[in-house]
């Protein structure tokens, strides 16, 4: 039950952080570019524990909301090559971690990161806009919605089959950016950058602060197969579409 509370808070503040970065880009430049400066003495320093892999998921996340911001709040959103740079921060972000799965060498690991080599293939198109209708000048990449949760299935997945004792906490920073979509369609990865950035930089800062949302001893052989098999037959279903959708298209071109 406990857990389950402070599932809800961390949900609740994810919601009202994505907020305060969507009002605010002061707020997002401190987040985002001057705190995670600050903060290599003292990961070098006082924090050992930090692999490579949760190093470059503690600035790689960071760098994507400041490259957002630049998108929304500069002349910048006219350069094609910042709309690449985007592109190729969502595929190095799966990549990191379908290369800790195969380093980690288990079956199950193995499965999610063909999962992950997948959902590179499928990265949608760059359809990207800003919002202008209000100050907040959303930044708005239109992506299927069946990218989205396949995203989602494989990355609460991989969390899951690595790390068990923190699957918990992702659940609600996985469902904040997917609920936002829903409300607002094309919203999901300013969401997923802002809210998944606030809370690297957070646990980063102080990793007690998220004690409450760490379950051990909560992995089952028989979820960690379900839940590894839902995301492959997933994501391979939206491959399969992905590339009808590429052949249709290249038909009608040619017509």
């Amino acid at each position: 039950m406990l857990v389950i509370i402070y599932m809800s808070l961390l949900f609740i503040f994810l919601l009202v952080s994505n907020e305060i970065f969507r009002r605010s880009k002061i707020m997002g430049w401190l987040a985002f570019l001057i705190l995670p400066i600050l903060l290599i003495p003292w990961g070098i320093y006082f924090d050992k524990n930090y692999s490579l892999f949760l190093w470059l998921k503690t600035y790689s996340v960071p760098a994507a909301a400041c490259i957002v911001l630049l998108y929304r709040f500069s002349q910048l959103e006219h350069k094609q090559w910042l709309t690449y740079l985007l592109w190729l921060i969502l595929a190095l972000n799966i990549l990191e971690a379908v290369v800790d799965s195969f380093v980690r060498g288990e079956p199950f690991m193995y499965l999610n990161a063909v999962a992950g080599i997948i959902l590179i293939i499928s990265i949608p198109k760059m359809n990207i806009l800003v919002d202008n209708r209000d100050q907040k000048r959303d930044f708005l990449w239109m992506m299927p919605l069946g990218w989205i949760i396949g995203y989602t299935l494989w990355n609460w997945t991989f969390v899951y089959l690595g790390w068990t004792d923190l699957s918990v906490r992702h659940i609600p920073i996985l469902l904040a950016p997917l609920a936002f979509e829903f409300i607002k369609p094309g919203i999901w990865f300013q969401t997923r950058a802002f809210t998944l950035g606030i809370y690297v930089i957070l646990r980063f800062t102080y990793e007690p602060l998220f004690q409450g949302l760490s379950v051990p001893n909560f992995y089952n052989p028989l979820a960690a197969q379900i839940f590894t098999g839902v995301t492959l037959v997933w994501v391979g279903l939206y491959l399969l579409r992905h590339i009808s959708v590429i052949i249709q298209e290249r038909k009608t071109i040619k017509k």
